[in-house]
């Protein structure tokens, strides 16, 4: 499978990258710097390109069978006020992947991106992690409703709702999914490599086509 990954040099892009090239794909890897990715491999290609602009990603998603998104923003003082990243590089990501008829596209945004009074989230998420990042969840949040929109109804979305994200390696806990805004009885934080590891998954399965799905590690036993 020909898989183009957006957010390549970031945490979560990294492990995505390497374990794609570990399962035999042929990775594109978008970029803005080239020098940012030193790893070579037969089935990597690095490609500069700016994710707000469709005509500069069209020809890098024409010919690969999936987008999957890492973007992320930096926890910077300015984005405890404004953010807009993920909502601007989602239209023309997929006006782009439309132009070049490409369908299926696995992003990653978080647990609580929107409040549902019949089901709210755990009282940290509720009342002190939204009000901390509340621009940065509810551009979040506007992302996923350009994808449920009926704009992107020809695309093939999954959207990965991750808790806090840890550069830990895996302890092979079993990910947990639920079709709502947060899961409930996991740890409540997720190591980078198993979100990345159950991003490639969704691409072998229709379990997930067209559903925001949050995700966590089960707790360990013993």
């Amino acid at each position: 499978m020909k898989i183009v990954i957006l957010g390549a040099t970031g945490d979560t892009g990294k492990e995505l990258v390497r374990l794609a090239l570990d399962s035999g794909h042929q990775v594109v890897a978008i970029v803005r710097n080239k020098s940012k990715i030193t790893q070579k491999h037969a089935n990597l290609q690095v490609e500069e390109a700016n994710l707000f602009s469709e005509e500069s990603l069209i020809p890098h998603f024409t010919g690969s069978d999936a987008v999957l998104s890492c973007i992320g923003s930096y926890l910077g003082f300015a984005n405890f006020f404004k953010v807009t990243l993920y909502s601007e590089t989602g239209r023309p990501i997929i006006s782009a992947m439309q132009k070049a008829c490409v369908q299926r596209f696995v992003c990653i945004t978080s647990w609580c991106t929107k409040y549902n009074r019949n089901d709210p989230g755990p009282f940290v998420m509720e009342w002190i992690v939204f009000p901390l990042f509340r621009a940065i969840l509810k551009d979040m949040a506007r992302l996923e409703d350009i994808l449920l929109s009926e704009d992107s109804s020809d695309i093939n979305f999954t959207i990965v709702r991750p808790p806090q994200l840890t550069n830990s390696p895996s302890k092979g806990q079993e990910i947990l999914v639920e079709e709502r805004q947060f899961v409930k009885g996991g740890c409540r934080s997720t190591p980078r490599v198993d979100v990345a590891k159950f991003m490639l998954s969704a691409l072998s399965t229709d379990k997930y086509d067209r559903k925001a799905v949050a995700i966590d590690c089960a707790k360990l036993r013993g």
